[in-house]
């Protein structure tokens, strides 16, 4: 999916230089994640599209930023080798100990306040950052940097380099820029751009009686902005795999060229146990033929492309929504890796007319919800389309919230 989104007002553009380097200390904070939920992002009250994606053990790659700041007298630095950023900031700002919000995608690069940040806000929603928000002082300021950095994959797959122009040189404020801002007093700023070629979104906020002097302080914090290129993040093992997604956010990549879809039932009128995703090898009796992106429905059970004349060859999957309850021996706590082949078991599913099908079962528990994962294979199933099926349960992205009447979404 690509990300389209609108460019608010632009930072203008000077052609002054930026400042000389010297030397640098360091400090790293790491960004934290979440089981993969899809959500939106609403920046500090500015349109800004959002991904939430399971973390998956991907390391972070390191790098230091292109050049080194002059740090002017009386004023810190802040270096960060994890997201390649520096910035040098006068007393009385601070650099948040933890990320605003845990969504991974976009990721936060630097989060700067004239104020205590709190952070550890979970999932998006229009204000995710609303609490951080409602807690800046009158004459306050929060400088917001986000990038659309994927945990997989080319970097520039799913975003526009047309939609993130080159870094100006120079940033320069007034109040005429200034918007206000929807989820707290004061106002709002943002703008999107390219730099050592990374998609980035910088939100500013201000409170209610916010100085020119603190506006001309921001400018000078941006202008000491260095950011550096990053290594690019580990190849994407689903590139060109088709994504699927359901109506509470769950996602599913089938293998290319296998038949798929998703139910984009109604969470809060259907009852469970509920299909989400199927996909299989081969056409099969009462479902979509090929790839449909969704459907309003699915059957409850793999019962009816059983019940009939099921190939010899052919492998189904097949993912279900449980009723609702917590770990248990046969419900496994899902964690970042879950559903990995190992977390599979053999399970006796009689069918009458395809009595020689195998089938493999995984299951687990998340927030007080159930799923599970089925794979029937025929007798002459290939090896090759086992273990497709395999990697495409894998995929499986489950969402802990809005899997009822609406009243579970967050805000």
């Amino acid at each position: 999916m690509a990300f389209s989104f609108p460019l608010y007002k632009r930072l203008r553009l000077s052609a002054v230089p930026r400042t000389d380097p010297s030397k640098a200390a360091e400090r790293t904070q790491v960004m934290g994640g979440r089981l993969a939920i899809v959500a939106a992002l609403l920046s500090l009250g500015l349109a800004l599209p959002a991904c939430g994606a399971s973390e998956s053990g991907i390391e972070d790659h390191r790098a230091e930023p292109s050049r080194e700041l002059a740090t002017p007298s009386g004023w810190f630095e802040h270096r960060d080798t994890t997201f390649g950023a520096s910035v040098s900031f006068p007393d009385g700002w601070r650099v948040a100990e933890q990320p605003l919000t845990n969504l991974v995608v976009p990721r936060e690069v630097l989060a700067l306040a004239t104020y205590p940040l709190r952070g550890g806000n979970k999932g998006g929603g229009p204000c995710a950052a609303k609490r951080d928000l409602e807690a800046m002082p009158p004459d306050g300021a929060l400088i917001w940097l986000l990038e659309y950095r994927p945990l997989r994959g080319d970097v520039w797959a799913d975003v526009r380099r047309s939609e993130f122009p080159s870094r100006p040189n120079r940033v320069e404020l007034s109040r005429a820029d200034l918007e206000a801002n929807s989820c707290a007093r004061g106002f709002g700023y943002t703008s999107s751009f390219r730099a050592a070629d990374r998609p980035l979104t910088l939100s500013l906020v201000f409170g209610e009686r916010v100085t020119d002097e603190r506006l001309a302080e921001v400018e000078a914090i941006l202008e000491s902005l260095e950011l550096a290129e990053l290594a690019p993040p580990p190849p994407d093992p689903y590139a060109g795999w088709p994504l699927i997604n359901d109506n509470p956010g769950d996602s599913l990549r089938p293998p290319p060229g296998w038949a798929a879809s998703a139910a984009m039932f109604p969470p809060g009128e259907t009852p469970r146990p509920r299909t989400l995703f199927f996909a299989s090898n081969r056409p099969l009796f009462g479902l979509p033929k090929t790839l449909v992106p969704h459907v309003e429905q699915l059957p409850p059970t793999p019962s009816w492309a059983v019940a009939n004349a099921f190939p010899r060859d052919g492998v189904l999957l097949w993912v279900s929504e449980d009723e609702k309850g917590g770990p248990a021996a046969d419900y496994a706590a899902i964690e970042r890796e879950w559903p990995s082949a190992d977390d599979f078991r053999p399970v006796q599913i009689l069918t009458k007319p395809n009595p020689e099908l195998e089938w493999l079962r995984a299951a687990g528990s998340f927030r007080g919800y159930r799923w599970s994962i089925l794979i029937g294979a025929g007798p002459e199933a290939t090896e090759e389309d086992r273990e497709l099926a395999l990697k495409s349960a894998a995929s499986l992205a489950v969402s802990g919230v809005c899997r009822e009447d609406g009243s579970d979404c967050p805000e």
